[in-house]
């Protein structure tokens, strides 16, 4: 029986956060006497973040990571709509924001 995996979908600082620990904690923590159990330990956790960060941008789903660096406006616009936005992102903003204010002014009673 195969399993199947549910890859998540990761962002780019993710992975440059990875790469960077990783860096840190070979190059600067190996110098350090006394530290090289953690130096180990950090490059490890980093190396194995790295990886997770290699899978999640081979077989995660495309629409789910381009969801990540997307503003709340325009996901919120998109999800109202059921259809990608139309639109510079500015107009698809400044829509969103418009709907947003109606309705609050609605279920507060104020003027439409």
């Amino acid at each position: 029986m195969a399993l199947k995996f549910k890859v998540a979908p990761l962002s780019g600082t993710f992975m440059i956060t990875s790469i960077l620990g990783f860096l840190i904690s070979t190059m600067y923590l190996m110098g350090i006497p006394g530290a090289e159990s953690y130096a180990f330990a950090l490059a490890l956790l980093f190396g194995i973040m790295f990886i997770a960060s290699v899978i999640s941008m081979t077989y995660a789903p495309v629409e789910a990571e381009l969801a990540i660096d997307e503003s709340y406006e325009i996901r919120s616009a998109r999800k109202k709509t059921l259809h990608p936005a139309k639109g510079t992102r500015k107009e698809v903003v400044k829509g969103a924001l418009k709907n947003s204010t109606k309705v609050i002014k609605k279920k507060v009673g104020g003027k439409k």
